[in-house]
């Protein structure tokens, strides 16, 4: 389940900063949220935090890179259909 907020001020203004907070009360928010939802009988499991496996977020060219998707997807748009 993926949720995505768009934090809106009571005055009607766009800022992250002041809805959420910093990354740790964000961290703090998606904590308490999956306990909320659990207690109610749903059974989401939160996925284990980057300081915990010191993974590193990928660049979105440098990601595609890796998978090669430029190629992938010019074969799967170019491919030749046969007759």
């Amino acid at each position: 389940m993926h949720f995505e907020i768009v934090p809106i001020t009571e005055d009607g203004r766009l800022s992250a900063k002041d809805v959420v907070g910093n990354k740790k009360a964000l961290a703090s928010f998606q904590d308490k949220f999956n306990e909320y939802v659990n207690e109610r009988g749903y059974e989401l499991e939160q996925g284990t935090s980057r300081e915990l496996t010191n993974r590193q977020h990928d660049q979105v060219n440098s990601y595609k890179q890796k998978t090669e998707y430029h190629k992938k997807e010019y074969e799967r748009r170019y491919k030749i259909q046969p007759i």
